[in-house]
């Protein structure tokens, strides 16, 4: 390969490697030059001043029995010692609801707001809010737990008033269960540890993960909370910037969830998170792609565009390379593909190595052989299920037929 490559002349490879040199390239460039700029930044995860005085963290809860009592657990034990736990069962079917009313008696949950019909996750978060009496509201699954000092972390970006919502660094606690979730745990290494480091320092951070994030109360009652329907954290993420809103990643404030461990799991998972996310860029903030629109910012709209180039443009433009390489090239397409996975797998193990290096966790350092499979993970996995979610979308609505959010919800729902 290397004295195949060493004979093409300038022309010859741009024409053969146009996809990497043009999609994936400049990406890799722009991610891992802005990364080297980040170090300086680093803070130690421990003694940070804070002028928060007082946090009350919205657990929502559907048949989430086999998680919750890790998740209160890991928040009873926060260096953060102010803190009112506020969980919703939102009418499960398991026993989370006497499971939370045990919890609440022995004095670790605060407040247990329990519904006997489902309401959804933004309906369960909105009824909590009502509840909550800290200065800044945490969100977060029920099957996630927290480095003792997260909440610490994560509420001392809010001294800048400007501050509206804070990202949490999110691990995969589950590492290990399967080749799958190990490839899942690199991606949100590179993705969320590192690509959202990279995202705030460019001021287009695209979303304030609901798996662990925190809101200025003020925030988030002058945007009216969250929005019914699923993708609940994205589409508050762009409410609050377009309300000028700052917002932040505290990339010392550490959770960990389980990430899934089969391919029918993670395609459904995909399948639903992609989905909304085209469905919010282009349906029900569309017109921030429009320069005309009235209230659109240029930073509205450069985040839309990222989110669009990275999310949609990019897995399609590879299932097109794919298919003119085969039209091309024929049979030797397939020696081009092989040299284009290598590729990948040396972009995928430095983008690795720069995650481990500025998250300073050196437990995920034992993935690293697995890197090099990393770049065939997004190729191979995740383009074709962003491409199929995306013509799902469009074509068929398919956000709208979610099983995340009840359907008395989606029908409510307005179509944009």
């Amino acid at each position: 390969m290397l004295s195949f490559l060493t004979s093409l002349d300038g022309a010859s490879l741009v024409a053969m490697f146009w996809y990497l040199i043009f999609f994936e390239g400049p990406r890799f460039l722009i991610a891992n030059f802005t990364a080297g700029f980040l170090r300086k930044d680093s803070a130690k995860a421990t003694g940070w001043p804070c002028k928060i005085s007082s946090v009350s963290i919205v657990l929502p809860c559907h048949n989430g029995a086999s998680g919750i009592v890790k998740t209160v657990t890991s928040l009873r034990e926060q260096t953060f010692r102010n803190l009112q736990i506020v969980v919703v069962d939102d009418g499960s079917t398991d026993n989370s609801a006497s499971i939370a009313r045990q919890m609440k008696e022995q004095g670790r949950i605060d407040v247990l707001v329990s519904t006997t019909l489902r309401g959804g996750k933004s309906a369960a978060l909105n009824l909590g809010l009502r509840f909550c009496t800290g200065d800044v509201i945490v969100s977060a699954d029920v099957d996630t737990t927290f480095d003792r000092d997260a909440i610490e972390a994560i509420v001392a970006a809010f001294d800048d008033p400007s501050t509206g919502a804070v990202g949490g660094n999110i691990g995969v606690r589950n590492a290990g269960a399967s080749v799958l979730a190990n490839m899942q745990a690199i991606e949100y290494a590179v993705g969320i540890s590192l690509g959202r480091r990279v995202s705030v320092m460019l001021g287009i951070l695209p979303v304030v993960s609901g798996a662990f994030a925190a809101f200025r109360r003020e925030a988030l009652d002058s945007v009216g909370g969250w929005d019914a329907g699923p993708g609940e954290d994205t589409d508050l993420t762009m409410k609050l910037r377009r309300a000028g809103w700052r917002l932040a990643f505290a990339a010392e404030a550490w959770a960990l969830t389980d990430a899934p461990s089969t391919m029918q799991a993670l395609i459904q998972q995909r399948l639903r998170w992609e989905s909304d996310l085209a469905r919010l860029n282009l349906r029900k903030f569309r017109m921030l792609l429009s320069p005309w629109a009235p209230h659109v910012s240029l930073r509205d709209t450069t985040n839309t565009l990222d989110v669009l180039i990275f999310s949609i443009v990019l897995p399609f433009a590879f299932v097109l390379y794919v298919v003119w390489l085969l039209a091309a090239y024929g049979a030797f397409a397939v020696v081009i593909l092989m040299m284009t996975g290598f590729a990948y797998s040396l972009i995928g193990t430095f983008s690795f190595l720069v995650a481990i290096t500025l998250s300073e966790r050196a437990s995920t350092a034992r993935l690293l052989p697995y890197a090099l499979g990393y770049g065939f993970y997004c190729t191979c996995v995740l383009h074709p299920i962003r491409v199929w979610a995306f013509v799902q979308e469009l074509a068929f609505d398919r956000s709208y037929h979610s099983t995340f959010v009840p359907t008395k919800v989606l029908s409510q729902m307005w179509r944009f």
